[in-house]
């Protein structure tokens, strides 16, 4: 084993019965056969093998690499407040939640980005976030029935309120 300490693991793999335990025990025969010099050198060259495997996935597939441009890179996208046409109001709603307490706002703007009117309203009770923005949705519905809006457009940032609509 050379000069120097020898490990627990250098002892006991000489000897049959303590290297079966080893190895069943889920000791690959990397660590009982290879030679390392002191305890901790087996988990440097695993965690070499690992940064291996990871610079030849990046390689490959770009993962996380900013030196090549991604092969699927996202296209650009606006996410500016479209005004609406000029008899349309647009209603923008939103829920937020804080522990038990649930606030719910509705803001009306017309074509002019002119605010008409809106509404907050806060539940006392614990609500989940699918069914606060659904309420939100519900009282943005209310405040276009009581002003007696004609045509209006409903704007959130939930993505899954949006998409229960658009493919429904």
């Amino acid at each position: 084993y050379g000069t120097g300490d020898v490990t627990i693991i250098h002892a006991l793999r000489d000897y049959p019965k303590a290297r079966a335990v080893l190895s069943s025990g889920g000791l690959d025969g990397r660590l009982l056969d290879s030679n390392f010099e002191s305890c901790i050198n087996w988990k440097e060259e695993d965690a070499r093998l690992i940064w291996e495997r990871a610079r030849t996935l990046g390689d490959d597939f770009r993962i996380f690499n900013l030196l090549h441009i991604a092969m699927n890179p996202r296209p650009p996208r606006s996410y500016r407040w479209v005004k609406p046409q000029i008899d349309v109001i647009k209603i923008n709603i939103d829920a937020t939640i804080h522990d038990t307490v649930v606030g719910i706002e509705t803001i009306a703007r017309d074509s002019d980005v002119f605010v008409l009117g809106g509404r907050v309203v806060y539940l006392d009770y614990k609500m989940d976030v699918q069914w606060a923005e659904a309420e939100a949705l519900r009282e943005g519905f209310v405040w276009v029935r009581d002003n007696n809006v004609a045509r209006a457009i409903f704007e959130t940032d939930y993505a899954g309120l949006v998409n229960w609509f658009r493919f429904r």
